[in-house]
């Protein structure tokens, strides 16, 4: 979000990050409460078995007393169009690496939303998607691929992603990926056998009993 927006207020997560909420003090917590929990930015949901009639009646008893709020002010800054391809590369502490692409999508509701979703179900909803189908079954480039439009009041972002296969991480061959499945179709029974008297012997092994509580 950060490399992707330079204007609008998407630059970060609409949900937040932990550093804005350890940056918060309690000021800022009661004037959010005041600013957005109020009559005018909210929507009253009935359902059931009801009487319009009776339960209108409800909602006038016990609401319309509750003050109505300011004017709820929304951002009404256009983020620019990209011009050109972004590209970083990221170091971080993690498992296996992954590709990431971002591309600017249109706001949640529009008509051309609704396409990017569908075209996102069509790569990588199911075992037979279009993304799962060639990079995780046919090249096996990766463990996982997905794609996911982030819906959005304002033009989003739809993300596509692959998590790569990694050997590089456990046995420092990259290649290995492509190649170990040789290693398994050279072991003999001879070579089973020789394993088990070897590895599976009393003096080289750990037991744990695990038993139920007996007083429950």
């Amino acid at each position: 979000m950060k490399r992707a927006f330079v204007e609008h207020p998407y630059q970060w997560m609409p949900i937040g990050s932990m550093a804005h909420l350890d940056a918060a003090v309690e000021e800022d917590y009661v004037n959010f409460y005041k600013t957005y929990y109020v009559p005018n930015n909210a929507t009253l949901s009935i359902a059931g078995d009801i009487t319009p009639e009776i339960a209108k009646a409800l909602v006038e008893k016990y609401f319309t007393d509750i003050p109505r709020g300011a004017e709820i002010v929304r951002p009404n800054i256009v983020e620019p169009k990209q011009q050109a391809e972004i590209r970083d590369t990221v170091y971080d502490k993690v498992q296996l690496p992954a590709v990431i692409h971002a591309y600017h999508t249109p706001p949640q509701g529009t008509d051309d939303f609704y396409a990017v979703e569908m075209l996102s179900t069509l790569l990588s909803r199911g075992q037979s998607s279009r993304l799962n189908t060639v990079l995780v079954d046919q090249k096996e480039q990766c463990v996982a691929a997905g794609s996911f439009p982030i819906a959005t009041e304002d033009p989003g972002l739809s993300v596509t992603y692959g998590i790569c296969n990694n050997y590089h991480v456990y046995l420092g061959n990259a290649d290995l990926i492509n190649t170990e499945i040789k290693r398994y179709r050279s072991v003999s029974r001879e070579d089973l056998r020789k394993a088990a008297q070897k590895y599976f012997t009393a003096d080289n092994r750990v037991v744990l009993y695990w038993l139920a509580n007996p007083k429950g």
